[in-house]
């Protein structure tokens, strides 16, 4: 992971980890209070637990195949 968060400090991506939590509760989080700000949120994974996020303001982008990319509901 050291290599991970390097990577993403030198593209200017912010890296939220918190011990004793795994990335889907981490990422519920971040998302559900970028909705009370107003914003749009849009999540990019493989994982159909995402999908009960889905609302009029937070989308799932449900990755399939590979690399190709599917709308997933809401």
């Amino acid at each position: 992971m050291p290599l991970a968060r390097e990577a993403a400090a030198a593209m200017n991506i912010s890296v939220f980890e918190k011990a004793g939590f795994e990335a889907d509760d981490i990422i519920a989080t971040l998302a559900k209070c970028a909705e009370k700000d107003g914003s749009e949120v849009v999540i990019i994974t493989a994982d159909k637990d995402a999908l009960q996020l889905v609302d009029d303001k937070i989308r799932v982008l449900k990755r399939i195949q590979g690399h190709s990319l599917r709308r997933g509901a809401g």
